[in-house]
C-alpha cells in the first residue's frame, strides 16, 4: 500500500471515531471504513475468491442451542447483524470440547495441508475473543454483506463449520463470486470450509421464523503480526467486543 493510500486510511478512521460518541453509529461507520479499505485500496486475483473444503467430525448436544440463546451475547448494531455469539472464553466456559478439539496444532496442521501453505496461526483471543466464536441464527437473524476484517502483516481465512441446521434453516453463507454474481455456498454437517474473508465479499442470509442454523467460526492468519493500520484499529475497535 502507497503513503497515499495510508494516510486516506488514517484520515478517514479518524474522522469516524471523532464523529462516533455513540457505539451503533461506530460500527456501522467502522463497517463502511473496512469495505472501503477492502474494496477500493487491496489487489486481489481470482485465487482469492477460492473456496476450500475439509472434513471434521464433531459431537452435538442441542441443549447447546438452549445455552447460547439464554447467554449468548446479542449483536450491538442490529440494523447490520442480528445473532446471539459465544466469543472464545464464553465457549470455553460453556463447551470446552469444541476448543479441546479445535483450538491445537493437529487442527492447524490440517488446514495448513488443505491450504498448502507453511504456517497458519490462531488469533490471540487474549487481544480479540471474537476470532473464534459460535453464532446462532434463529427467527429473523442474519448477517449483512460484509468483508472480514484483516490488518496482520499475513493472509486471513475464515473457517466456518456448521454445527446444526434444523429443516426451516434459511441462513446461508452467500458470497460475491469470481463472475460478480451471488452464489449460495452450502455445507454439510461433518464438513467445513476455509476462504479470505477479507477478500471475499460475503453475508448470512435472513432466518426463516422457525429456522435454526448454528456454526463455528474461526479466524487463521498467515503472520500474527500487525501492520501499522491494523495496531491503530485493534485499539479502537475494542470498543464493540463487550
Amino acid at each position: 500500500m502507497s503513503k497515499k493510500n495510508l494516510f486516506i486510511l488514517i484520515i478517514l478512521f479518524s474522522a469516524i471515531i471523532y464523529l462516533c460518541n455513540n457505539r451503533s453509529i461506530f460500527l456501522i461507520l467502522g463497517n463502511k471504513f473496512i469495505y472501503f479499505y477492502h474494496y477500493f485500496l487491496c489487489n486481489y486475483s481470482i485465487n482469492d475468491k477460492k473456496i476450500y473444503y475439509g472434513k471434521q467430525d464433531l459431537k452435538f448436544d442441542k441443549n447447546l442451542i438452549k445455552t447460547i440463546n439464554k447467554y449468548g451475547k446479542r449483536d450491538i448494531n442490529i440494523d447490520f447483524v442480528k445473532s446471539k455469539t459465544f466469543n472464545f472464553y464464553d465457549i470455553q466456559k460453556h463447551c470446552n470440547y469444541y476448543v479441546e478439539k479445535l483450538y491445537n496444532n493437529e487442527f492447524l496442521n490440517k488446514v495448513s495441508n488443505i491450504l498448502d501453505v507453511s504456517t497458519i496461526y490462531f488469533q490471540d483471543p487474549d487481544k480479540n475473543p471474537m476470532n473464534f466464536v459460535i453464532k446462532l441464527y434463529k427467527k429473523n437473524s442474519f448477517f449483512d454483506y460484509h468483508f472480514d476484517d484483516n490488518y496482520s502483516l499475513g493472509t486471513r481465512y475464515t473457517i466456518v463449520i456448521p454445527l446444526y441446521y434444523n429443516r426451516y434453516n434459511m441462513s446461508n453463507l452467500k458470497i460475491i463470486n469470481k463472475n460478480n454474481r451471488e452464489e449460495t455456498v452450502k455445507i454439510a454437517i461433518g464438513n467445513f470450509i476455509i476462504y479470505k474473508g477479507g477478500k471475499i465479499y460475503h453475508c448470512v442470509s435472513k432466518q426463516h421464523e422457525r429456522g435454526v442454523r448454528l456454526s463455528l467460526i474461526i479466524n487463521l492468519t498467515t503472520n500474527k503480526e500487525k501492520n501499522f493500520v491494523g495496531n491503530c484499529i485493534e485499539s479502537f475497535t475494542s470498543i464493540g467486543r463487550s
